[in-house]
């Protein structure tokens, strides 16, 4: 029997409710088996308190994502954010979407009252999802989501089990740059958020990133650079060549017996205020920087000073 019952998010095609496994404080009564349709599992009623919920997992197609999508009421859903938008498209181009609980929500009055950006990825990309969806949910507990606080690149590395005391902000912001660098070029992307299966692949990838973690935080200590900087420096300038760069770092750090480029290179951090320093359009700057000053440094070279231009080539390591 087929069956619309509220807050369905416009789907008709779901058993009657009478028919449903309901759960109340806690306990599962029996009730009928019943055939999911095609593409998802047969919606559980569950209800405790004032609070009745159906729970279903749904493969959402494209079209149902659009359709769930034109139910939304513009003024009171937030505004899409490419950031967050591009990182779950991301997972649905390389197939890393991953069920993991979090579910689409739908008011009584069958509204989206979360899950957008979810939705709006899949009519992008084309690609279907699995997702939980749970209608019923009151606005005033719509109100409630995403109030707990938000991972960020330093708890998913923490997540993964390699959680560095005192240096997880330097390991994150020194993941993402390289996430930025392709061996050639450096390109800061400011508007990307790594996805978690992209942390994980640059954790697997790079394992010997951390051994560079000290190095960047005393090069901070010592010349100001800041730490994610210095640590991606100090790992990229190690595969071209350990003793140069442990040296390379060490003086940048302790000023002692300093000359030719890294002192050029320390100076300029110096005299350098702090509010340019740690802006992140600096970024692309200060490594570029750096990168002159290593390679100037592994070739003999003297400096009187260094400079990088907007639009400038980045240099390649050598």
């Amino acid at each position: 029997m087929e069956h619309d019952y509220p807050g369905n998010g416009g789907i008709s095609r779901n058993p009657s409710p009478s028919y449903l496994p309901v759960i109340k404080r806690g306990l599962p009564i029996e009730a009928p088996v019943i055939k999911p349709v095609t593409g998802e599992c047969a919606p559980v009623m569950l209800s405790l308190g004032n609070n009745h919920l159906s729970v279903q997992l749904v493969e959402i197609t494209p079209d149902l994502a659009a359709e769930w999508l034109a139910t939304t009421d513009e003024e009171r859903q937030r505004t899409i954010k490419p950031t967050n938008l591009g990182k779950i498209k991301r997972s649905l181009q390389q197939n890393e979407w991953r069920v993991n609980g979090e579910s689409i929500k739908f008011k009584p009055n069958g509204e989206l009252g979360d899950g957008r950006h979810r939705l709006q990825a899949c009519v992008e990309t084309g690609i279907p999802l699995i997702s939980l969806v749970v209608r019923g949910v009151k606005a005033k507990a719509i109100r409630t989501v995403d109030d707990g606080v938000v991972r960020n690149i330093k708890d998913r590395i923490q997540i993964q089990g390699e959680y560095k005391p005192g240096k997880g902000m330097s390991y994150g912001s020194a993941l993402k740059m390289l996430s930025e660098y392709d061996g050639r070029e450096y390109l800061p992307r400011s508007n990307i958020v790594l996805a978690n299966f992209e942390v994980e692949n640059l954790l697997a990838k790079h394992p010997d990133l951390t051994d560079s973690l000290d190095f960047g935080a005393a090069a901070q200590k010592g010349s100001f650079l800041p730490p994610g900087i210095g640590t991606l420096l100090h790992y990229l300038f190690r595969q071209k060549n350990r003793v140069q760069a442990d040296d390379f770092f060490d003086k940048l750090a302790t000023g002692e017996n300093v000359s030719g480029p890294i002192l050029v290179f320390r100076n300029r951090l110096l005299r350098m205020p702090r509010k340019i320093r740690q802006a992140s359009d600096s970024r692309w700057e200060l490594t570029a920087l750096a990168v002159k000053a290593w390679n100037a440094y592994r070739l003999g070279k003297e400096i009187q000073t260094l400079r990088y231009v907007k639009g400038e080539s980045f240099p390649i390591i050598v």
